[in-house]
């Protein structure tokens, strides 16, 4: 594979570590039917990956695109897998909560799990491009 420059071939490694982690993160999610248990494991699961692939997961944290330049689509899919299994769960947890509200939620959760390169907006998961990376967000 050949890459356009230095940005092109860490937003690959990128999207093959956020890859990993959504199915890291997808495995865990069918081990059981709870959210709160979902949640817990969902965050052991990232910590662990965090431990074990520092570098690589620093990276997503620490790169950012040039202006006008944004993640491939596959990465995007990537990413709003997380998103939607942090938001799912979080529905699980707070049924009577207002959608967007979760989305919100999910999103600054997400945010702490995938860095910002590309990170969707409340309620609807799309590329949002470039925001700054966030603090996890508590129910």
């Amino acid at each position: 594979m050949v890459f356009v420059n230095l940005d092109d071939l860490i937003v690959r490694i990128n999207e093959r570590t956020v890859a990993e982690l959504a199915k890291s993160f997808d495995a865990v999610n069918r081990k059981t039917d709870e959210s709160h248990e979902r949640l817990r494991l969902l965050t052991a699961a990232y910590l662990g990956f965090a431990l074990l692939h520092t570098h690589r997961w620093r990276l997503v944290f620490e790169h950012r695109l040039p202006e006008g330049q944004h993640a491939p689509a596959t990465y995007r899919t990537h990413t709003a897998a997380i998103f939607r299994l942090v938001s799912e769960n979080l529905r699980g947890c707070r049924p009577r909560r207002d959608k967007a509200r979760i989305d919100e939620l999910a999103m600054r959760s997400g945010l702490a799990f995938t860095g910002s390169a590309c990170s969707p907006s409340p309620g609807s998961f799309r590329s949002a491009g470039r925001l700054p990376c966030s603090a996890s967000s508590t129910c």
